[in-house]
């Protein structure tokens, strides 16, 4: 039985250069390994090819990237290329590309595993369209963002984030982005980089300051300054710092004066202007300090000019540190679109709720209240506006409260038990508070005895009386 061992004990991956058995010219069909077949070539590139290739261990296609033989024979160049490699597998993001390997052939050509993307680097994509949205901007800057956090956190600068270096991938209508090519990155934990920092490299249009005229002060803020340039551009189609050579370009960008973007971009709210004249400010103590502080202030002031995203939401409990919650209702990081609740439309929620359970318990009490109340006992004949009323005499009739017997005449079986109880215990209150036997007056057209005559009842009477 195989022994559990803790994280911390187990040795981490070995990314050294392994060497493979010769494969000859590169071409569909050739094994590179014992797993990995080449498919299809994908791309080529100044530094090198990548091809689509099938992975028979795991039994699906993966990307491999390779380098060139004339990069192959520069040192300093295979060195930064396997560093591309182990930078990029340190760094747990769902946005940046997976790293799955890393070998030579016999020949000496390295190579990277890395997982298959589908969709198109940004740049592609602005080619085709002018400019994002401002919702799929948003959603492209907070991406980036959580891939600059965690590079960060690790103290890998990536130094060169571009169009060219952000793939873009299209699931249900929402962009999901990775960060590629770690190769020029600098990690900062490792003083005796492969990169030096005395060697100004990027794109230029992109290059923050410091990258341009410090090399050697350049942090992970460096990336931030090169965040807010590609918002900028995917906002506008236009880039914030432009020249007509190298020289120009760097000149603008020490000036640090830009065109606001709301100046720039038709539908743009004012209140974005504030946000990029912090994020491109020359000096980086100026800027924003971290991808979090960033991707955050940017979504306050969205949220002020009511453009707030659907899929972010701002954080309220007080155990939360200040900012928005942009995944929340779900296990990955891409955004979803939901319905944003806010804290007064839960009040009014559960406001509701509580007035129609109120009004439903009422209802409930009042049908059963009827259901239990006895019908009245001197109905037909009471007066429906109070609870007493006096009965109607009719002539010649002798009224009486009807009795117990009366007033359970109806079959019982026939009514509630809760109804039945309730009409004997007022049957005997009337009982106990009979009225006494009232006598309608005679007939107005009947004469009355002559004087010295008696009554009918009366000689009745006195003949039992005699009698006796």
């Amino acid at each position: 039985m195989n022994a559990v061992h803790p994280l911390q004990d187990l040795a981490p991956f070995d990314l050294r250069s392994v060497h493979l058995p010769a494969t000859g010219r590169l071409e569909p069909g050739k094994r590179i390994s014992r797993n990995i077949r080449l498919v299809q070539l994908l791309e080529v590139g100044g530094m090198g090819k990548v091809w689509l290739a099938y992975h028979a261990g795991l039994d699906t296609h993966v990307a491999v990237k390779f380098m060139s033989e004339q990069s192959a024979s520069d040192p300093a160049v295979v060195a930064r290329f396997e560093r591309e490699a182990k930078l990029a597998a340190r760094i747990k993001s769902p946005h940046v590309v997976q790293t799955l390997d890393y070998a030579t052939t016999t020949d000496g050509i390295p190579f990277i595993v890395m997982e298959l993307l589908e969709g198109q680097d940004l740049a592609a994509r602005l080619e085709s369209l002018p400019k994002l949205s401002l919702e799929d901007t948003s959603g492209v800057l907070i991406q980036i963002c959580r891939a600059l956090a965690k590079a960060h956190a690790l103290g890998i600068v990536h130094r060169d984030i571009k169009p060219e270096n952000i793939y873009v991938s299209e699931s249900d209508g929402e962009l999901f982005v990775k960060v590629l090519d770690f190769g020029i990155a600098r990690d900062e934990a490792r003083p005796a980089s492969i990169t030096s920092s005395d060697v100004t490299v990027g794109t230029p249009s992109f290059m923050s300051p410091e990258q341009l005229f410090r090399p050697k002060e350049v942090d992970h803020r460096s990336d931030l300054w090169s965040t807010a340039v590609l918002v900028y551009h995917c906002l506008t189609g236009k880039l914030p710092f432009e020249g007509d050579s190298y020289a120009s370009i760097c000149v603008t960008i020490h000036g640090g004066k830009f065109p606001a973007p709301s100046t720039v971009g038709a539908n743009l709210p004012a209140a974005l202007d504030a946000w990029f004249e912090k994020a491109l400010r020359p000096e980086p103590d100026e800027r924003f300090q971290s991808a979090t502080e960033m991707a955050d202030a940017y979504l306050a002031l969205l949220d002020k000019a009511g453009l707030l995203p659907c899929w972010a939401v701002p954080r309220r409990r007080k155990s939360d540190p200040p900012g928005y919650s942009t995944d929340a209702f779900r296990l990955s990081d891409t955004p979803r679109l939901r319905s944003r609740v806010t804290h007064r439309g839960k009040v009014a929620v559960v406001a509701a709720t509580g007035v129609a359970l109120t009004a439903g318990a009422v209802l409930c009490y009042r049908s059963q209240a009827l259901a239990i109340r006895p019908t009245s006992l001197f109905a037909p004949h009471l007066d429906p506006e109070s609870e007493i009323a006096a009965p109607v005499i009719e002539p010649s009739i002798s009224w009486r409260p009807p009795s117990v017997a009366t007033a359970l005449a109806e079959p019982e079986h026939e009514l509630p038990r809760g109804r039945r109880v309730a009409e004997k215990a007022m049957v005997r209150k009337a009982e106990s508070q009979r009225p006494p036997v009232l006598e309608a007056p005679p007939p107005a057209n009947e004469t009355s005895p002559a004087p010295g005559e008696a009554s009918p009842a009366s000689s009745a009477t006195t003949s039992a009386v005699e009698g006796i």
